[in-house]
């Protein structure tokens, strides 16, 4: 048996335990009593470290040795590189931490959700403190070169810095003149399908009428509600997404479950002959976000889509909505407080504040006590406006009571990647024409063969370059929105 054989077959043990943990993490947004957060964090907390142990052990870290120099092809060599990643964090981050984290960001999660329903800051606020304090010192165990915030962003986007956020954000500030352009232009800002109500029954069967059209597996994947829409990829052959309903503005659901669709594809696309390795799966969250705003923004929002989903509107909606109409609807442009319900041209904002707060609480120029006032400071700088509560406010995204800091602009990058993909597509496949007729298979398989298929193999610069030939490029997210919203 060689080396790489012999690791994989060590590393089956860590893989069964994320395996474990992923359907705790599933369970614990969907089912689980709000009275089980503290013993599934002790149970979570005890996982987390047997997969620590396993990691770091002797053997496995030997193994690791050895399958480095007899690595021959690039998936072999991807295995070792995914796995240096995760044994730089595991063996940099002592033990007890990890654990306290698993404890709170539990706790925190039944906090945050209390807290965000009360609208109530100073209810979460001792969490995030703790949370923030656990962060910084994850990022001097890690280390980095420039910037403490570079160590957390490089655990959710491989290679991505500080610079790199920076180049980045700085491509999107146009945006800004883009934005005044459509407001003063009458591009549609309200439309009547937002106060229409609808049956909660109704729009699930309409969403699973949806998936199915898209491609939805039922023997692997499933639809669930939860407070905040989120895939959790189980396995390879155990995908779970969910979505909510609010009772009218039946895009919110719709848009957020073909959005989860995007997510749960990727995570099934993988090559099978990479199961229970450690490439397989989404190759980064920026990447991963790609696959979701494709199908949300560059699908989910085109004319072609619309024309395909008013019959079906009509049918179980009871909603006499002609094509026109669905597509006026899920592309108004206005500036809103909340980010997941956000249009194509405001979303970027709320990813340039997360960041531009997440930074400064790394560093330390930002406090938590000060985010409230921080935040609606720059939402007023940014879209105009300031939120009138917590609750959409600083309170609205779970991220942070799961220890999530360095995951935001993985948002943006991904809404820009998801342009750039889309391009690249419609140089290869009529995408109008697919979509119109409900032809999604030629979409799936141009994805499968391009990203998905990969998983891990490559790093996230490199697949993208790969795939399409170029580096991400914000400009081209500018220039598609100039070209849509004439």
């Amino acid at each position: 048996m060689g080396a790489v054989e012999e690791l994989l077959k060590e590393y089956e043990k860590v893989w069964a335990i994320g395996y474990s943990l992923a359907l705790m993490g599933w369970d614990s947004e969907t089912y689980m009593p709000e009275g089980s957060a503290r013993e599934r964090g002790e149970a979570s907390a005890a996982l987390v470290a047997l997969k620590q142990s396993i990691l770091t052990s002797e053997k496995f870290l030997d193994l690791v040795e050895r399958a480095e120099e007899e690595a021959s092809d690039d998936v072999e060599r991807g295995i070792v590189r995914v796995l240096r990643r995760a044994l730089k964090y595991y063996t940099r981050i002592p033990v007890e931490l990890l654990r306290e984290e698993e404890r709170v960001t539990n706790e925190a999660k039944i906090a945050w959700r209390k807290a965000k329903k009360r609208a109530d800051f100073g209810t979460f606020r001792p969490y995030l403190e703790r949370i923030v304090e656990i962060k910084r010192e994850e990022a001097e165990h890690l280390g980095y070169e420039n910037h403490p915030y570079d160590a957390l962003l490089d655990l959710y986007e491989e290679g991505f810095t500080v610079k790199d956020a920076d180049r980045l954000f700085s491509g999107l500030k146009p945006l800004t003149k883009e934005l005044e352009r459509i407001l003063s232009s009458g591009w549609p800002q309200e439309h009547p399908l937002e106060e229409t109500p609808y049956d909660a029954v109704r729009m699930r069967e309409l969403n699973e009428r949806i998936l199915d059209i898209l491609g939805f597996e039922r023997e692997y994947q499933r639809l669930d509600t939860s407070a905040h829409p989120f895939t959790e990829g189980i396995g390879l052959y155990d995908v779970r997404i969910t979505t909510w309903y609010h009772g009218k503005d039946f895009r919110r659901s719709l848009l957020a479950t073909v959005h989860e669709f995007g997510h749960s594809l990727y995570e099934r696309g993988c090559d099978p002959s990479l199961w229970k390795t450690p490439v397989c799966g989404g190759v980064s969250l920026g990447v991963h976000e790609s696959q979701s705003r494709f199908w949300e923004n560059y699908i989910a929002r085109s004319r072609a889509f619309s024309s395909l989903v008013a019959p079906l509107v009509r049918e179980y909606l009871n909603l006499d909505a002609s094509p026109d109409d669905i597509f006026t609807y899920f592309n108004l442009v206005r500036p809103s407080t909340i980010r997941v319900e956000a249009d194509e041209v405001t979303y970027n904002f709320h990813i340039m504040l997360r960041y531009e707060l997440e930074k400064g609480l790394i560093e330390g120029s930002i406090e938590v006590k000060e985010l409230p006032q921080a935040w609606n400071e720059k939402m007023e700088e940014y879209l105009g406006i300031t939120p009138p509560n917590d609750a959409e406010g600083v309170l609205q995204d779970i991220h942070w009571s799961l220890g999530a800091m360095g995951y935001f602009p993985t948002y943006s990058i991904g809404t820009v990647l998801a342009v750039q993909i889309g391009r690249k597509m419609e140089e290869d496949l009529d995408l109008p024409s697919l979509v119109s007729e409900g032809k999604f298979s030629p979409i799936r398989e141009w994805l499968r063969e391009k990203i998905h298929r990969w998983g891990s193999v490559y790093p996230p610069k490199e697949l993208v370059r790969r795939a399409l030939g170029e580096d991400l490029d914000p400009k081209a997210f500018v220039d598609y929105v100039k070209v849509k919203y004439r």
